[in-house]
């Protein structure tokens, strides 16, 4: 992980204060090098990054690869295939995902998910395909450049501050002396920049529930999910607001009240504890 983060960084650094040092408009082409290198990465973290830190295998469970495939075709989604990832070398967390394009797009599961009963792998399968027909991906890609675009601004009117530099006994934004700075200064906009992504990627949450819900119609099902993912990762189910606002993900008790109100407006009996 140093390792790899460290060629990413020199990638994107060393070009970045060449762009500082040739033009004085390196803010505009510094943000369309970061635009360009995060989607670039993020195309290629699939299937360049992922395997260096993960072991994926085809999914031998030939009743859970059924499950897989029926819920893929009731939401019309074409996957290639379903592979497991060897997380639970690494962490014990729970996760699922959709990567690749056409008929190279698989579902991914951690083998820590497989810990669980197969409908509760079904409902979080759902949630994920939920995101990919949803394109919620492709749809923060906006989002993020924007931001992007005002941290650049930001940068560009923080270089014209000399007497912080004269203080920091660095020439100025040029000098790779001043990276601390640099670093400290996008680290406070990205804090601020973050309450808003998280705001996003949590409305995102709750549109991929609901996704799920209307492709299977098991609240039930998905109430268990959400408890038993929840509990296994000893998250707080009613957190304090501070953390509500940091979290890219609803409270645990808000979406399985969210689930049960969908069930009773739709007169199917579910409960947080219905297998």
């Amino acid at each position: 992980s140093v390792v790899v983060g460290l060629v990413l960084n020199l990638v994107l650094l060393v070009p970045l204060y060449a762009l500082v040092r040739a033009t004085d408009l390196w803010w505009l082409w510094g943000w369309l090098l970061v635009v360009v290198f995060a989607a670039g990465l993020g195309f290629l973290y699939p299937v360049v990054i992922a395997p260096v830190f993960n072991t994926f295998t085809p999914l031998d469970d030939e009743s859970l690869q059924a499950r897989v495939r029926r819920v893929a075709d009731l939401a019309q989604v074409q996957i290639g295939g379903t592979f497991v990832a060897d997380e639970s070398r690494r962490s014990r967390r729970d996760n699922a995902y959709v990567a690749g394009m056409g008929a190279t797009r698989r579902v991914v599961l951690f083998d820590t998910l497989l810990e669980h009963p197969p409908e509760v792998v079904e409902q979080v399968v759902a949630h994920e395909i939920g995101h990919w027909r949803l394109r919620h991906v492709a749809r923060q890609i906006p989002l993020v450049a924007a931001l992007a675009f005002v941290l650049f601004v930001l940068l560009g009117l923080l270089a014209e501050w000399q007497g912080l530099f004269d203080w920091a006994g660095v020439a100025g934004i040029g000098d790779p002396a001043s990276l601390p700075i640099v670093l400290l200064a996008a680290q406070a906009a990205l804090l601020v920049f973050g309450l808003g992504t998280a705001w996003v990627s949590r409305a995102f949450e709750r549109q991929a529930d609901l996704e799920a819900l209307e492709l299977l119609r098991e609240p039930g099902r998905m109430a268990l999910m959400h408890r038993r993912l929840h509990t296994k990762n000893l998250a707080d189910l009613d957190p304090g607001l501070l953390k509500r606002v940091q979290g890219t993900h609803p409270p645990a008790a808000e979406r399985m009240a969210f689930v049960l109100a969908w069930a009773e407006a739709r007169g199917i009996p579910a409960s947080v504890g219905q297998p």
